[in-house]
C-alpha cells in the first residue's frame, strides 16, 4: 500500500512540474520576447537631399514601436560630405548625443517611462548640414533597443543617404531705363525643382527708383513690406507644392525711375524652403538697373520734355533701337556724347534751337513716327530701300557732268555703302546676332568701300578720254 501511495505521488509530483512547464512555456509565447520574433521592431532611416550650406532633418524611425522604451543608435556618414549640426527631441525624452564629425559618427540615446502607444516613432532626429557636393551613406553601425520590461534586443535596420547638390541660384538681372518709366524685375530662382517658397530682401537706391509692387510669380501670393524711404522691399511666399521647375519666379519687383544714375539691386537675408520644411540658403546674384535722362538734344531744343514730338522720339528709341544689339549700342553712343551739345542748345535763345528743331529734329521724328509704326521689324528693310532708291537718282542726276561725275558719282557710291552697310548691321542685329558678330562683318565689308568707290570715280574720269581715243571722231 506505501509502495502504491508513493508511486501516486510521483505521479502527482510530475503532473504538476509538467504543467508548471507548460504555464512557463505559454508566459514565454506571450511576452515581449516572443512578440520579438513575431512583430520585431525596426529602426528605419530614410534618403534625403540637401544643398552645400543648408541644413537636413533626419529623423530615427521606429516601426513597431509601441512597448519600446528606449534605446541607442550608432551612425557613421562621410564628414567631408555633411557634418552634424544638432540632435532634436522625438517621441521619447530628450536625447543624449555623442557627436564626433572630425571622424564622421554619431551616437543617439533616448528613453521613456512608459509607450506612448504609437505604433511608428522617432527615436531623435539629426540635423545634417551640407559641407560640399556628394552623396554620404548614413550607416547604422551598431543599437539596441529595449522594452518597457526591460528586456533589450538588437532590432531589424535600414540605412539611409543624403545627397548634397549644388544649391540653388536666386538672382535678379540688370536693367536699363528711363527716367519716370516703369521696370519689372523678377527675381528667378535656377535649380528650384524642391524648392516650395521663400523670402528675400532687396536693397536699391531710393534717390534713384522706388518700388510701385511686388507681384506673385510662380509661388502664388506674396507678402509684400514695401519702405521706400530706406530703400528695401522685403518678399515671402509659399506654395502647398513644389512647382518641379528648373527654373522659377519668387516674385516681381516693379520700379518706377526718378533720375538718372545706377543703382544696385542687392538680394540680402535670402531663404528658400522644401516640401518637408528644411531651410535652404541659396546662393545669390544682384543686379542693377541704371537710369538715363531723356532725350537731351530734343529736350534742349524744344525746351521741354513733354511735347508729342518728343514722345515719338522715346517710342522710337524704346520700341525700336532698344530692342537690338546695334541698336542699343548707338542709344548708348547717343547718351555718351549728346550731353554737352544739349548744354550748347539749351543756354542759346536763337536760331540755333531754331535750326535745330526744323533742319534735324522734324525729319527725324516723321522717320520715327513710320518706323515705330512698322513696329521697328522694317526698320532694316526701309532703309537700304531708301538709300538705292535715292542713290540711282543721284548718278542719275550726275551722269553728264564730265570730271565731276566721276568724283560725285564716288562720293555718292561710297555714302550709299555705307547706309547700306549700316542696315546690313542692323539687320544682323535683328536677327539676334551679337554686336561682335555684326562689328566683326562690318570691319570686313568697310575697308572694300574705299577701294571700290575710287574706282568708280577713275572709271568715270577716264572713261570719255579713253572712249575718244578708241573711237575715231570721238564718237
Amino acid at each position: 500500500m506505501k509502495n502504491v501511495r508513493t508511486r501516486m505521488g510521483y505521479r502527482y509530483a510530475a503532473s504538476t512540474h509538467l504543467s508548471f512547464l507548460f504555464l512557463i512555456l505559454l508566459a514565454l509565447a506571450v511576452s515581449p520576447v516572443g512578440a520579438i520574433n513575431a512583430d520585431s521592431a525596426t529602426i528605419d532611416i530614410g534618403s534625403f537631399t540637401t544643398y552645400v550650406g543648408s541644413n537636413v532633418t533626419v529623423p530615427i524611425e521606429i516601426t513597431n514601436a509601441t512597448e519600446i522604451a528606449g534605446g541607442f543608435v550608432n551612425i557613421s556618414f562621410n564628414p567631408s560630405i555633411v557634418n552634424v549640426q544638432a540632435i532634436l527631441t522625438g517621441d521619447f525624452e530628450s536625447p543624449e548625443a555623442n557627436i564626433t564629425n572630425t571622424n564622421g559618427f554619431v551616437r543617439v540615446a533616448a528613453s521613456r517611462a512608459t509607450a506612448v502607444g504609437k505604433a511608428n516613432a522617432k527615436l531623435a532626429s539629426i540635423r545634417f548640414k551640407g559641407i560640399s557636393k556628394g552623396i554620404t551613406t548614413l550607416n547604422i553601425t551598431d543599437t539596441d533597443l529595449n522594452y518597457e520590461n526591460g528586456t533589450v534586443f538588437i532590432p531589424e535596420t535600414s540605412d539611409g543617404t543624403i545627397n548634397v547638390s549644388t544649391p540653388p541660384l536666386l538672382s535678379i538681372a540688370s536693367y536699363s531705363a528711363y527716367e519716370n518709366s516703369n521696370i519689372t524685375a523678377p527675381v528667378e530662382i535656377t535649380n528650384a525643382s524642391a524648392v516650395t517658397g521663400g523670402s528675400v530682401k532687396v536693397k536699391f537706391n531710393p534717390s534713384i527708383v522706388y518700388v510701385q509692387d511686388a507681384l506673385p510669380g510662380d509661388f502664388g501670393n506674396v507678402t509684400v513690406n514695401i519702405n521706400n524711404g530706406t530703400g528695401f522691399v522685403y518678399m515671402a511666399c509659399a506654395n502647398a507644392t513644389a512647382v518641379g521647375k528648373e527654373k522659377a519666379i519668387l516674385s516681381n519687383v516693379v520700379f518706377k525711375s526718378l533720375s538718372s544714375g545706377t543703382t544696385a539691386l542687392e538680394l540680402c537675408n535670402a531663404s528658400l524652403n522644401d516640401e518637408r520644411g528644411n531651410v535652404i540658403l541659396p546662393a545669390t546674384s544682384n543686379g542693377s538697373l541704371s537710369v538715363s535722362a531723356a532725350c537731351f538734344i530734343a529736350t534742349a531744343a524744344y525746351g521741354t520734355s513733354l511735347p508729342q514730338n518728343i514722345e515719338i522720339l522715346r517710342d522710337f528709341r524704346d520700341k525700336v533701337l532698344n530692342t537690338n544689339t546695334p541698336g542699343r549700342a548707338l542709344v548708348e553712343t547717343y547718351y555718351s556724347t549728346s550731353p554737352p551739345i544739349a548744354n550748347a542748345l539749351a543756354m542759346n535763345n536763337g536760331g540755333l534751337r531754331t535750326s535745330v528743331r526744323v533742319l534735324l529734329l522734324t525729319p527725324l521724328v516723321y522717320f520715327a513716327s513710320i518706323i515705330t509704326t512698322l513696329n521697328g521689324g522694317l526698320f532694316a528693310l526701309v532703309i537700304p530701300i531708301i538709300a538705292s532708291l535715292a542713290g540711282l537718282l543721284y548718278l542719275y542726276r550726275t551722269r553728264k557732268c564730265g570730271i565731276l561725275a566721276g568724283i560725285l558719282k564716288s562720293l555718292g557710291l561710297g555714302t550709299m555703302s555705307i547706309v547700306v552697310l549700316t542696315s546690313l548691321v542692323f539687320s544682323l542685329g535683328w536677327l539676334g546676332y551679337t554686336w561682335a558678330v555684326c562689328a566683326i562683318i562690318a570691319a570686313y565689308i568697310l575697308p572694300l568701300i574705299i577701294p571700290l568707290s575710287i574706282a568708280v570715280m577713275l572709271f568715270a574720269v577716264f572713261r570719255p578720254k579713253f572712249k575718244n581715243e578708241l573711237l575715231p571722231g570721238g564718237g
